[in-house]
């Protein structure tokens, strides 16, 4: 699985809702460096907190781990 690839789709998906990162780490209950670590690549997330991104986002996990629109 291509992590830095995921960071940069949920970077998109992101900023195509117009949200900061500080905006989806409050919506996430996370830290704000959670999600910049998700975005480049460094980390994971757990998969509670994967669900809640997607559900956020509103985007699908294929879109998220593949690229699958």
């Amino acid at each position: 699985m291509d992590k830095y690839g995921i960071g940069d789709r949920v970077k998109e998906a992101r900023e195509a809702k117009d949200l900061t990162q500080l905006q989806l780490a409050e919506m996430m209950e996370v830290s704000e460096q959670t999600i910049g670590n998700i975005e480049r690549g460094a980390k994971g997330t757990r998969l509670a907190n994967f669900v809640k991104l997607c559900e956020i986002l509103e985007v699908s996990a294929d879109y998220i781990l593949f690229g699958k629109k």
